[in-house]
């Protein structure tokens, strides 16, 4: 899945980069994702007691709901049925960040 949302990403146009990950640099991180085989994109809320983005940022952030996004699109449009989070996908990229971090969702 990793492999797919560096793939995918980067030809949708976002900069895409490794780096060595360390607590620090993941606490003050904008928006910080994981990837996994069942659940495609995960937003991360906090690491350790640090909110990710801050007190205020939506979550997830309008980098991770595009790349959930991304990722719903692809593997639909690669096995040929609707996904499952497609409702919910759809319900985060038309809400305004701010909408989006009170519903109360990772």
């Amino acid at each position: 899945m990793r492999r797919c949302i560096f793939a995918w990403a980067s030809a949708a146009g976002l900069t895409v980069r490794e780096v060595p990950l360390t607590k620090p640099f993941l606490r003050t991180a904008a928006e910080v994702f994981v990837t996994n085989t069942a659940d495609e994109v995960v937003g991360v809320r906090q690491i350790d007691d640090a909110r990710i983005g801050g007190r205020s940022s939506p979550m997830p952030g309008p980098v991770t709901r595009r790349v959930m996004a991304l990722a719903v699109s692809k593997i639909e449009e690669s096995v040929g049925i609707r996904h499952d989070k497609r409702a919910l996908l759809a319900e985060l990229l038309a809400a305004p960040p701010a909408a989006a971090a009170h519903r109360g969702r990772p």
